[in-house]
């Protein structure tokens, strides 16, 4: 969201916070120890290049965004263990997502024959907590879509699908129909933060915990919100102009 903020900025200042921002972010994100968040940034970018595709800053970006990729997995750089970590969640021969293959093909005919799956928090360290005793209860899911499987089963996992599919339908939908260069611009940022979430589902629990659900949910309620300020001809723009005149006098 902050690098999509920064490539549509006009204000210097702003434009330079978002950057920064961004890397930050980033850095986070490499050191943080899982691989999970490392699909984050190339699913982001992915969905912007694809609603924004027409756009010259866009294939900029998309192009600078490939070559940054492409340098981090293939850089000729082994002593790092930052970069080696970062290059394992592309390795479909890493063991520790072997690990999570073999148990997921395990579980599959448990879900198949429970097509309303176990109950809500069945699997995993809830399911010793709740339900002792349970033929799922301490099974680690090590991802959201056979969490939702398991405990909500087949149909619950499709009505899931569903709901993000609709969420990033409604959206796009939303961004082409939309006339408020500023708003559309947050619509897409939107967009593009909510899907990683959605890819990231498979190999963790990313949608429903805290603090991540807060932004998730909020974000769906504004794609709505986002629209209506459009079709009311709020000229956000100009607000915006009129609101960072003091703020721009502070960092003349």
């Amino acid at each position: 969201m902050t690098l999509i903020f920064a490539i549509n900025e006009k204000d210097k200042f702003k434009k330079r916070l978002y950057f920064v921002m961004t890397i930050v972010l980033m850095l986070g994100m490499a050191y943080s120890g899982t691989r999970t968040t490392n699909i984050i940034l190339p699913a982001g970018v992915a969905l912007y290049g694809l609603i924004t595709i027409r756009n010259k800053t866009t294939l900029i970006a998309v192009f600078c965004s490939i070559l940054f990729f492409m340098f981090v997995l293939f850089a000729p750089i082994n002593s790092n263990p930052t970069l080696n970590r970062i290059r394992t969640t592309f390795d479909s021969k890493e063991e520790s997502l072997n690990v999570r293959n073999k148990n997921r093909h395990f579980i599959q005919p448990y879900m198949h024959y429970h097509p309303f799956g176990s109950g809500i928090s069945t699997t995993g360290v809830e399911g010793n907590m709740y339900y002792p005793g349970h033929p799922l209860a301490g099974f680690p899911p090590d991802s959201g879509l056979l969490k939702t499987g398991l405990e909500m089963g087949w149909i619950g996992l499709l009505l899931h699908l569903l709901l993000n599919a609709t969420i990033l339908y409604q959206g796009i939908y939303y961004y082409f129909k939309m006339k408020s260069r500023k708003l559309k611009v947050y619509m897409v940022a939107i967009l593009c933060g909510l899907f990683p979430y959605m890819v990231c589902q498979f190999s963790q629990v990313a949608i429903g915990q805290l603090p991540s659900a807060l932004l998730f949910y909020a974000s769906m309620a504004l794609i709505k919100r986002l629209k209506e300020y459009d079709d009311e001809g709020i000229n956000v723009e100009k607000e915006e102009e009129e609101n960072s005149k003091p703020w721009q006098l502070l960092f003349k």
